[in-house]
């Protein structure tokens, strides 16, 4: 009975310290972005309220500036591990912290919804296309963060501040396709997280694995975090939220569309209904087997593998110029990261066609 009551008093205590100890961690990754990669942190002022951005200047500004737009109840730093291998091509990047997500507070009185969440992903956009001095980009967007970027990006919901800089589009398991009932209570099930044994659930199909001591903070964290009251709200919301239409889809730009086999938030139908309504000869489909929901936040090899698959993509449209001039001059840094990253793709292609042709048709 001591030990049990000792315990239950030790809780809160262990609570407290796991948040503060996390904490700590994103503000040091914060950090990171800033000094070592040497993105500028900067608040956009928008028309629902700030956004904070992160921005990296690259070499052409000619090129397409290369955008980010996370998913639920993630952040800009998310992005890091595939980023960390963009960033020496060159690019000019640009990560987006959506309102309610990261250092992006949401407005007093105001929900997640997409009169929010569109209109602030848009202005931020702007701005920060405007501060590198780069008249197109491409728009990357995963799971919530792909809905939003493939509105952003349709001719029917394209803001008229977006026309016409959004050159490509890459998806990774983006939402958005409509859901039967049993479909959407599944989903709301795992993101309506109510005890610690469903948190290292979440961490586990999230990050690949919820062992250890950090898979235990991470438990803890992710525990309190999407318990967090306008996050419960925004996966309650999202039910009633609009699928995207035939007709949207069917206008966006050239896309990479991915789709993790190893994917355990999204139903599988979801990748039915896009291949029913994406543009044919302007989309590409890969379905990579050990890929789960969000690849890149795996910061050991996931996060090249996907930077490297896109990368391909990216190359193999060479009449849309998506990568820097410095990536077709030889010797040059550019150059010899650019051939890295297409040596790994290829090693990647082969190992998926012999694991029963992965890349779909």
């Amino acid at each position: 009975m001591l030990v049990r009551s000792g315990l239950a008093a030790a809780t809160p205590r262990l609570l407290r310290a796991s948040l503060r100890l996390i904490d700590g961690i994103r503000r040091a990754e914060r950090q990171y972005m800033r000094s070592v990669l040497r993105f500028e942190d900067v608040c956009v002022k928008t028309s629902v309220g700030p956004v904070r951005i992160l921005l990296h200047r690259g070499s052409d500004a000619r090129a397409p500036a290369w955008a980010f737009v996370h998913g639920f109840a993630s952040r800009s730093e998310d992005w890091r591990p595939m980023v960390e291998h963009l960033l020496p091509l060159g690019l000019s990047i640009l990560l987006i912290d959506l309102p309610g997500h990261g250092m992006s507070k949401l407005p007093e009185g105001r929900r997640l919804d997409a009169d929010v969440l569109l209109p602030a992903a848009c202005e931020a956009l702007v701005w920060g296309m405007a501060a590198l001095k780069n008249q197109r980009c491409v728009l990357l967007g995963n799971s919530l963060g792909g809905l939003v970027a493939l509105r952003l990006a349709s001719a029917p919901t394209k803001p008229v501040l977006l026309d016409p800089c959004i050159a490509a589009l890459v998806l990774i398991n983006p939402a958005g396709a409509p859901m039967q009932k049993a479909e959407y209570d599944a989903l709301e099930a795992r993101f309506l997280v109510n005890s610690r044994a469903e948190a290292r659930t979440f961490v586990r199909n999230l990050y690949g694995s919820s062992k250890g001591l950090m898979g235990a903070f991470l438990s803890w964290g992710v525990h309190n975090h999407l318990n967090r009251k306008e996050l419960k709200e925004m996966v309650e919301l999202y039910r009633h939220e609009p699928a995207a239409t035939p007709r949207m889809l069917g206008t966006l730009p050239p896309t990479l569309f991915i789709r993790g086999e190893a994917d355990e938030f999204l139903p599988s139908t979801t990748l039915d209904y896009f291949k029913a309504h994406l543009a044919a000869n302007r989309t590409e489909y890969l379905a990579p087997s050990k890929w789960g929901h969000t690849p890149f936040l795996n910061h050991g090899q996931y996060g090249q593998e996907v930077a490297a698959r896109v990368i391909q993509w990216a190359h193999a449209n060479e009449p849309l110029s998506l990568l820097p001039k410095r990536t077709r001059e030889k010797g040059t840094k550019a150059r010899r990261k650019l051939l890295q990253l297409l040596r790994l793709a290829r090693s990647l292609a082969e190992a998926d066609r012999g694991n029963k042709n992965t890349k779909l048709p």
